[in-house]
């Protein structure tokens, strides 16, 4: 008899899923249909495949009789809402129909607010003491969603109280605006000073950030034989 070859019709061709932070906090419907559908004459028998973030609800092999239909339960993992991050996550789904595989792409896009700050360190290096230093850090929002952000200390150490200064302490920027914050460094003592601050974004991660800087005395010393110039 004449050959036929394994072949199967998926509908749809491409399952998408999304994660919207905020408005997918309380619940997410992590599930999606795929029809499958037999469309030759002889029965096949197939086995599902597919990689995580992403699993098939019905394990083993599915059988489909000629010009039979069924509905395969696809589901993407909830892990992947832990990671606050916006991005997208994808793979494919495989069938394999007696040794011929055949595939269909699945994707999940994670959407989270999220923020680009300009530095990983600020040094304001060695300051006279009793003097204060400025330096600007930039937050902008690469994400889709509006940032809603707050600088806040972690933790500091130093000869002294925390010298450290932020303002402004919050903002809120929707996608593509950018904010400067302004370090300020108030070298009240003389001594090493550092701190680990915090960028807490609502609904998305914290950014975190080392400040460090060093208040010192101009000394000099005069020796023997030197010449004084007037």
């Amino acid at each position: 008899g004449n050959f036929i070859k394994p072949d199967l019709v998926c509908s749809p061709d491409l399952l998408t899923f999304e994660y919207e932070a905020i408005r997918n906090d309380d619940a997410w419907n992590n599930q999606r249909v795929l029809e499958l559908i037999n469309p030759t004459p002889v029965e096949l028998q197939l086995r599902v495949g597919c990689a995580y973030p992403f699993s098939s609800m019905q394990d083993g092999v599915v059988c489909l009789q000629s010009g039979e239909s069924v509905e395969l339960t696809i589901a993407c993992s909830e892990q992947i809402s832990k990671v606050p991050v916006q991005r997208r996550e994808e793979s494919v789904i495989t069938f394999d129909i007696s040794g011929i595989v055949k595939t269909i792409p699945v994707q999940c896009t994670m959407i989270f607010p999220n923020l680009s700050i300009s530095v990983e360190r600020v040094d304001f290096g060695t300051v006279l003491p009793h003097s204060k230093h400025v330096k600007e850090v930039v937050a902008t929002n690469t994400s889709d969603l509006t940032v809603d952000f707050e600088w806040s200390s972690i933790c500091g150490g130093g000869e002294g109280n925390f010298p450290f200064d932020i303002f402004p302490l919050s903002g809120i920027l929707k996608p593509g605006e950018s904010l400067a914050s302004h370090f300020r460094f108030s070298s009240h003592n003389i001594g090493t000073f550092q701190e680990e601050v915090m960028c807490v974004v609502k609904h998305g991660p914290a950014y975190f950030l080392n400040l460090e800087a060093k208040a010192s005395d101009v000394s000099f010393s005069i020796f023997p034989g030197t010449d004084i110039l007037d």
